[in-house]
């Protein structure tokens, strides 16, 4: 379970979008960045596909009531946990009682939060995302507001595996980040060839 202390400008939960309505007059909706979205899942064992946090500009506070491994990619908004500054595109395992928050963007201005098992959100007409005209899909058919409380999914088999082999490394500290990452070099050359988008 994790608590929203502090909404943040605009935070949602989206996925790739929802295909196949626009003639009922259903837009997609969907994540602004697929490439930060997938590779978001994908470090923490989630398939591309799963609902992520999409955070505009500035981000929100959240509270872990319990140890998560989470992966925060795209844009950069100054991520820290407990006020401590943490690195983006590489799982991160998060402690209970740690708070994570975000101090402002200084490139881009949307980051995605991905939290490894899946947000448990209802699917409307195929997907997760959240259509705020509409109301519908997300959480509640709404941005986060303070005092939502967001449910986790079941770990996957490989998710399970990562946390497991991540969470021995913690020990007394409030988080753990590995000393690897997604390459910006990597990040970079796909925003210029559109045939990856």
């Amino acid at each position: 379970m994790i608590e929203v202390q502090k909404p943040g400008l605009l935070t949602n939960v989206q996925d790739l979008g929802r295909i196949g309505y626009q003639k009922y007059g259903v837009i997609a909706s969907g994540v602004m960045d697929l490439l930060a979205h997938r590779i978001a899942n994908l470090l923490v064992g989630n398939s591309e596909i799963e609902a992520t946090l999409e955070l505009t500009l500035l981000g929100p506070e959240l509270e872990f009531q319990h140890d998560h491994l989470i992966a925060i990619c795209g844009g950069d908004l100054t991520a820290k946990i407990n006020g401590q500054p943490i690195k983006t595109w590489r799982p991160i395992i998060v402690k209970k009682g740690s708070v994570l928050s975000f101090k402002g963007t200084k490139t881009g201005c949307r980051a995605y939060l991905a939290i490894a098992g899946g947000l448990k959100v209802d699917e409307v007409m195929g997907s997760q995302s959240t259509y705020l005209r509409a109301g519908i899909g997300g959480f509640n058919g709404r941005a986060l507001q303070k005092g939502d409380q967001l449910e986790i999914k079941e770990l996957s088999i490989t998710s399970q595996m990562f946390f497991t082999r991540l969470e021995s490394k913690v020990s007394y500290e409030e988080f753990y980040e590995v000393n690897w990452a997604v390459t910006s070099k990597f990040t970079n050359y796909v925003n210029q060839n559109s045939e990856f988008g």
